[in-house]
């Protein structure tokens, strides 16, 4: 290597190094004027009550990109981000729509950033997964919660 690539090197890892001493929240893009008025409108508040009321605590709900755990009535977090500028945008437009509806976002540093490759990897295996359309009048939410069932993976198995 000649010394230009050296300390080309050099300032891309130190490039790197800032961008991932960054939080989550500090990354995250800022939205237009449009879709903070989106956010707090009354059918994003009502669409908020909506994923609250439909879940039991501890399930996961899925939407463009972003995974939240309901954590209670009060409170949700983003326990997966998908690596895609389409994803980052609808995070920072869910989490105004929660603050708007006064219940609590938490991202750091619970969230877990997926690359898109293993996004698509996990489309394909949509075998645990059981999903539900819940009616709430005329708007719908995607339900998708992790299968249950025990398998051996959770038990182990006694070898003799």
């Amino acid at each position: 290597m000649r010394k230009n690539e050296y300390r080309r090197n050099d300032k891309m890892k130190e490039n790197n190094k800032n961008i991932d001493e960054k939080s989550i929240e500090e990354r995250m893009p800022k939205l237009s004027q449009d879709h903070m008025v989106f956010a707090a409108d009354e059918s994003s508040k009502r669409w908020v009550n909506a994923v609250i009321e439909s879940y039991n605590i501890g399930d996961i709900h899925n939407e463009a990109g972003v995974t939240i755990q309901i954590v209670s009535k009060n409170k949700v977090r983003c326990i997966r981000l998908f690596n895609d500028p389409g994803a980052w945008y609808s995070l920072s437009i869910i989490q105004e729509q929660f603050k708007c509806a006064n219940i609590e976002f938490e991202i750091d540093p619970i969230v877990i950033i997926t690359p898109m490759k293993e996004a698509i990897i996990g489309a394909k295996d949509d075998t645990k997964k059981d999903v539900t359309a819940v009616s709430d009048k005329s708007e719908k939410i995607t339900r998708v919660k992790e299968a249950t069932q025990p398998s051996l993976d959770t038990y182990g198995m006694e070898v003799a």
